[in-house]
């Protein structure tokens, strides 16, 4: 087991990269300092500058005084470093399958999101296209990996295995609030019901096959959800053309570690107005 003692993580909430390496860290169990880098946009903290003074980005893991920036790179390094609970596959295939998709995400549908986000009306619908292209790719990997999540055997083992340890917190909660009446309450009352309801059925929802890829397309897809729903005000998914993926997405946002994760809607779109302004003025 790597020491513990002197692990913290530079990021913000608001920020894909960093939800994506924080869910990691929940998944493995990992005691760390989080430091919040609230206005990294128009400021960079000292620390994160010392950090990173190549990009001067986040996130960046500083384990043991030593700095790691990129997301994935901080997610690679996490799993070597404390290998159990692994959040990408053992079999190097599926290793170097899972970091395919990971960079396909980071390539293609990241930077689209972000052009939509300044886009002209004009230029709208190319970008949704093009998005919606990209996004065929995806749910035929779903389609692909029905086999990991809910399935026989041991992969099936190590999924209900997941599915219990979520049960955990949610039981709790629900336990410390019970005769309580509230929207939150009974938004834990549903996550509990979806996932009770998993474990007493087989094969009927597939995934991306590892936590880590699994992290990269939602908070990805979130955001780009939001931007394309919010700020460019159009319609992206359609559930007949993606039904595998429009499901995916809809299991996975009722997870509980996810949703302590991502800030209140508000603060994340107002976030997000504030890139485009941003960006809008380097034009």
């Amino acid at each position: 087991m790597a020491e513990e003692s002197d692990l913290k993580l530079i990021g913000s909430r608001k920020c894909q990269y960093s939800c994506r390496v924080i869910y990691a860290m929940y998944t493995k169990n990992i005691p760390y300092e989080f430091i919040e880098e609230e206005d990294y946009l128009s400021t960079k903290t000292t620390l994160l500058v010392e950090s990173n003074p190549v990009h001067k980005k986040i996130p960046v893991l500083i384990h043991n005084g030593k700095a790691i920036a990129e997301s994935m790179i901080i997610l690679e390094y996490i799993d070597e470093t404390w290998p159990d609970e692994p959040i990408l596959r053992k079999d190097p295939y599926e290793r170097a399958r899972a970091r395919f998709w990971a960079k396909f995400v980071d390539d293609k549908i990241v930077p689209a999101g972000e052009r939509l986000l300044i886009a002209e009306d004009e230029e709208k619908d190319e970008i949704i296209k093009e998005i919606q292209e990209q996004m065929t790719f995806l749910e035929n990997v779903i389609k692909e990996n029905s086999e990991y999540l809910l399935a026989e055997g041991d992969e099936g083992d190590y999924v209900n295995d997941e599915i219990r340890k979520l049960l955990v917190p949610i039981e709790k909660f629900l336990e410390e609030n019970e005769g309580k009446e509230s929207e939150y309450v009974d938004r834990m009352r549903y996550q509990r019901k979806v996932l009770m309801d998993l474990l007493e059925q087989k094969n009927t929802v597939s995934d991306f096959g590892c936590v880590v890829l699994n992290a990269v397309v939602y908070f990805a897809m979130n955001e780009l959800l939001m931007i394309s729903r919010e700020i460019a005000q159009i319609e992206l998914l359609d559930a007949d053309q993606f039904s595998k993926f429009t499901r995916w997405l809809g299991f996975t946002s009722q997870n509980f570690t996810i949703s302590s994760i991502l800030p209140p809607k508000d603060d994340y779109l107002n976030h997000i107005r504030a890139r485009a302004e941003a960006a809008k003025s380097t034009l």
